[in-house]
């Protein structure tokens, strides 16, 4: 509803009586579907707020939805919807009349405040939560929740949001399902949900995206959209290309885009189950820390004993990793290092460098002067200057060359051929020279 300008008194006029006890006195509004006045009650002497509603010729379908409102908003015992008094017809007109009302629509403050403080935010959207839940418990679905139709009214224990105007409610019928007709799109085109705009049908779960829509205006003092035309704006709607609350406020906490995005799925079973948990969510995403997470804040010390072992544990794997690279490069180098099966040792008795082979000895022996190498394969006897007789010399592995086996032992393995014999030494097959 919007409050008159210029009043156009269209269907009441002041001091008139409808229904021989309800009185005119001033308008208070008017809407798509009627005027609302402030009247009395003749007999009671109360003021009351009666709606007035013109019934055209023939149309049996506005009779009949604004019967509906008024049976719906009746059950409705609730503190934050509207009362109900009594409804009927006089002539061409329907009326309904209801509680007197004062404050401001949520609309009217929007445009007065621009957007609502989050606490305020949080109050409102709870209150419009509870009395969209209990006209969900009795069947009833509002299709058009919007700022225009929630007021928040004085009271003497302050503000109270309430939802105003089931004109083109729903009820639940006695099959089961709901009273509407397959293929309508019922509502104000900017809070409508994807199953309105689409014209399938709708239920409980639509009110719910009426109220995302509604949260992100008290939030932002903006309709979630970037629309120039009503095409494009019923377009983003159906396919949900819509703004988040962060995009227009990067102060409010990143938890709030979370909930919008659920409150406003397509997918109507992803949306919250029910208006109180959709409330309670909003809640708890409006108190949610500004990083959008939980963060555990630690006290000074423990935060600077944390990085010193960060710190640590840093320096120790960087050790670990250059010590195992030494030990790779040092089996490099000795496996290098190591002769190979065709290496031979110097014929130089002079030389002081000894072959890298095991502790094993081999003799020299035989007549004439001849030598046999029982351990070296393909290698001569080296030549021994001034030696007179046959004798055992040895050529050994250790550092002491002077070291030599005892006179006359013989250091040739068992069946292995002898110098005179014509057959060199077997190869070795170990590797390592063992």
């Amino acid at each position: 509803m919007q409050a008159f300008v210029q009043p156009p008194y269209v269907l009441g006029r002041p001091g008139q009586v409808v229904a021989g006890r309800f009185q005119l006195v001033s308008p208070l509004g008017q809407g798509a579907m009627g005027e609302v006045w402030r009247a009395t009650h003749l007999t009671l002497g109360s003021a009351i707020a009666l709606k007035l509603v013109a019934a055209r010729p023939g149309d049996a379908e506005a009779g009949e939805r604004f019967s509906r409102e008024a049976r719906a908003a009746a059950a409705l015992k609730s503190r934050h919807v509207v009362g109900v008094y009594d409804y009927g017809s006089e002539g061409p007109l329907l009326y309904l009349a209801m509680e007197l009302l004062e404050g401001e629509t949520l609309g009217e403050r929007l445009g007065r405040l621009g957007r609502l403080p989050e606490a305020e935010a949080a109050k409102v959207i709870g209150e419009v939560a509870r009395g969209v839940g209990r006209a969900h418990q009795l069947g009833v679905v509002h299709r058009d929740l919007k700022p225009a139709n929630v007021f928040i009214a004085r009271s003497d224990d302050g503000d109270v949001a309430k939802i105003l105007d089931f004109g083109i409610a729903k009820l639940a019928s006695t099959a089961g399902g709901f009273q509407t007709r397959s293929g309508e799109s019922m509502g104000t085109p900017a809070y409508m949900s994807p199953e309105q705009v689409m014209g399938n049908d709708v239920d409980p779960r639509s009110d719910l995206w009426q109220v995302g829509i509604i949260a992100f205006e008290c939030l932002t003092g903006k309709l979630p959209y970037a629309a120039s035309t009503t095409g494009e704006l019923l377009s983003q709607i159906a396919t949900r290309r819509l703004l988040t609350p962060t995009s227009l406020v990067p102060s409010l906490p990143p938890a709030v885009d979370e909930w919008f995005l659920r409150a406003t799925a397509v997918d109507r079973n992803k949306r919250y189950p029910t208006a109180e948990a959709l409330a309670e969510e909003f809640a708890r995403a409006l108190s949610a820390p500004a990083g959008g997470v939980s963060v555990t804040k630690f006290p000074p010390a423990k935060v600077e004993k944390q990085r010193t072992h960060m710190l640590l544990g840093v320096l120790l794997g960087v050790g670990c990793l250059a010590l195992g690279l030494l030990i790779f490069v040092a089996i490099a180098v000795t496996r290098s290092s190591k002769p190979t099966l065709g290496d031979a040792p110097s014929a130089n008795p002079s030389s002081t460098s000894v072959p890298a082979l095991p502790a094993t000895s081999a003799a020299l022996e035989g007549s004439n002067g001849g030598a046999s190498s029982a351990g070296l394969p393909n290698a001569r006897a080296p030549s021994v200057p001034g030696a007179s007789s046959p004798s055992a010399s040895a050529v050994a592995a250790t550092p002491s060359p002077s070291a030599a086996p005892p006179t006359g032992a013989s250091s040739r393995p068992a069946g292995a051929p002898s110098a005179g014999s014509g057959q060199r030494p077997r190869p070795r097959t170990d590797p390592w020279g063992f």
